[in-house]
């Protein structure tokens, strides 16, 4: 059952209408002004262009409120159940979705509870299909609470998709992954198909965990789930089409069928595993971060006595320029030892707070993930700014240049650096809503002026000023 639509009657005649709780409708104004004025669109079989379709009216309706616009007669695609029923669905769908394409109207981010096949593509003809306002039907599911929400609405994107076919993409991809398996493909149930915060895929790929469908398409579906970008709406008509031609499923000899299984079950019994670790930590965490911190913080302390006593990293020799080198060779590296050598406590405070805070995170994360979670920025940007797993720590310095501004004193020498350097930022999702918020690559162009002064071991910054901009 749709949890957020539903038909009325209006002024004798039946109108296809979406839910909100009591009152979720009072004080909307001019933001659900906005949201009835989003289009839909619905495409017909034949048709030479699609159709705009619009909410036409808003009303309390005893203990809920409505949403109500012209009739369709058919049923979402999370009411379909099955390889069959559901495949039969998603062709149709995506003939629908690459029509929208070629006349430039795809919207982003749709959703499953909103995309509405006719009953002739229920019957296995192809029929009209209806894509609601996402942001609306979003909004009614969010509005629903958790439960409904979840048990609903697809990730509405990809963190790695570029517009929005990669979008459709994505969304296809997740169907048939949960049409396949009954599973959503993100290790949730089979009615939870995600959520829309980049959460990191756990489950088997399609061609292990639904053995029988179709490989071309079982493969789409998976390389999709990765990179929605690389997988046109093109590519999913032709290998739906393939694979409606000979039944959406194959043939498997006893032998094949028991080794996917046995595979099957290896893959899910580490996943199982990652699954109670990560539990684990979700409930200890806060202790285990204390302990680390704890440890941490001793570590540092012994390293400091330790330091003292075999001496910091001999600088003496280097020249201004090769020192400030050094200074942000330490700062991308997270070595405090060669950090604190090539400057004074006061003038690099603010750096060194955040290489301790930074150590203390990765070092913590490698101890209870049994790797090392940085990602350089520079092996990033190189990769082309591939998508981020939720599990990566970007950080590093990218297009350092310093200059020496001037002769300056004999004792006493100024330098420019600038660079950029990459962290990970939060921001929201695609609805805008708080819970959807995620972390996303972000740049600080950064311009320092160094002061360096010479004394009995050599160069040494005394004074670091810093002007940053986003």
């Amino acid at each position: 059952m749709n949890p957020i639509l539903t038909r009325v009657e209006k002024e004798g005649a039946s109108k296809l209408a979406l839910r909100f709780p009591s009152n979720a409708l009072k004080g909307a104004g001019a933001a659900l002004a906005a949201a009835m004025n989003e289009p839909g669109f619905l495409v017909r079989p034949g048709a030479d262009r699609a159709e705009a379709w619009r909410f036409e009216s808003a009303a309390q309706e005893g203990e809920g409120a409505l949403l109500a616009g012209p009739a369709f007669e058919g049923s979402s695609l999370d009411e379909r159940q099955g390889i069959r029923e559901g495949m039969r669905a998603l062709l149709a769908v995506a003939r629908a979705l690459a029509a929208l394409a070629a006349e430039g109207c795809l919207p982003r981010c749709i959703v499953s509870s909103g995309t509405l096949l006719s009953d002739e593509a229920g019957a296995g003809r192809e029929g009209s299909v209806l894509i609601l306002p996402p942001a609306i039907v979003a909004k009614a599911l969010s509005a629903q609470g958790p439960e409904a929400r979840g048990a609903a609405v697809a990730r509405l994107a990809s963190p790695a998709s570029k517009g929005p076919e990669a979008d459709a993409s994505f969304f296809l991809a997740q169907a048939v992954y949960r049409y396949a398996t009954g599973k959503g493909a993100f290790g949730r149930e089979a009615s939870e198909p995600g959520s829309m915060t980049g959460s990191t895929r756990d489950s088997a790929p399609a061609a292990l965990a639904a053995p029988r469908l179709f490989p071309a398409l079982a493969a789409l579906a998976d390389s999709a789930l990765e990179d929605p970008n690389a997988v046109g709406l093109g590519d999913w008509i032709a290998a739906l089409e393939a694979a409606a031609a000979v039944g959406w499923e194959r043939e498997l000899s006893p032998v094949e069928e028991a080794e996917l299984a046995r595979r099957l079950g290896l893959r899910e019994a580490e996943a199982a595993k990652r699954r109670r670790r990560a539990e684990f930590f979700r409930k200890r965490g806060a202790l285990l971060v204390g302990i680390c911190i704890a440890l941490a913080v001793v570590g540092f302390v012994a390293a400091d006595i330790l330091r003292a006593q075999r001496g910091r990293p001999d600088y003496s020799t280097l020249s201004p320029l090769e020192l400030a080198k050094q200074y942000y060779a330490a700062l991308e590296g997270l070595d405090l030892e060669s950090l604190e050598a090539c400057g004074e406590t006061a003038a690099i405070k603010a750096d060194r707070d955040v290489v301790m805070n930074l150590m203390v995170i990765t070092r913590t994360r490698m101890a209870y993930e049994g790797r090392n979670p940085l990602l350089p920025a520079k092996d990033w940007i190189a990769s082309g700014k591939r998508a981020l797993k939720e599990s990566d720590f970007l950080y590093g310095i990218t297009g350092l240049e310093i200059a020496e501004e001037g002769g300056g004193e004999a004792a006493s020498r100024r330098l420019r650096a600038s660079y950029s350097i990459w962290s990970l930022a939060s921001t929201d999702g695609p609805s805008g809503d708080p819970s959807e918020a995620r972390s996303e690559p972000a740049e600080q162009k950064r311009v320092d002026e160094l002061v360096l002064e010479r004394g009995k071991k050599g160069w040494r910054i005394v004074s670091l000023e810093r002007k940053v901009s986003p």
